[in-house]
């Protein structure tokens, strides 16, 4: 009778070392930046009334938001299918000078509109880097408190901003943290 000795199994072999790690890591901080704030939105919007939330979707100035939003991404969505379609083809197609760097460019074009969107936002705010010099150019479109006490009286709506809910109501905001 011999005695064998098992020999030990290498670990398989892993082209992503630490994926469970960092997909765990991932899923953590997506849930606490996006889907926290996100459910938020939409736990305070099944919480109106149907009429609350008509009037606050369908106010004069949240309307021409849409048209614009819906537009320029329509009008956005239309160049890029023609431009886009005409430089994946060359791409493709043809080989010349320059082909891997012109393919890297179009890759840095390539992000969220989300992204686009909180970074425009970022800039052109009135504390933004851009829109600080905006709004000392046009001290007539700021808004100050006489005009505002002039308003006429809306419902209450909502913006997230971080983790902040803040809330307007009868022309004073006030600002609640969010209970989750």
């Amino acid at each position: 009778m011999s005695l064998t000795i098992p020999k030990p199994q290498a670990a398989p072999f892993r082209v992503m070392p630490g994926f469970g790690l960092s997909f765990g890591f991932t899923i953590f901080y997506l849930g606490l930046i996006v889907l926290i704030p996100l459910s938020a939105v939409f736990l305070k919007t099944f919480t109106m009334t149907w009429e609350a939330f008509w009037s606050a979707v369908s106010l004069p100035r949240v309307v021409p938001s849409y048209k614009l939003s819906f537009g320029a991404s329509l009008i956005a969505a239309a160049i890029n299918v023609v431009f886009g379609g005409i430089v994946a083809w060359v791409l493709v197609r043809y080989k010349f000078p320059g082909k891997r760097f012109v393919d890297a460019l179009v890759d840095l074009f390539a992000l969220p509109t989300a992204v686009a969107g909180i970074t425009l936002t970022a800039l052109y705010s009135s504390n933004g880097w851009i829109g600080r010099y905006l709004e000392a150019c046009s001290p007539g479109l700021s808004q100050d408190s006489s005009t505002a006490a002039k308003q006429p009286q809306q419902p209450q709506l909502l913006t997230v901003s971080g983790n902040v809910l803040q809330r307007r109501n009868e022309g004073r905001a006030a600002t609640d943290l969010v209970s989750m």
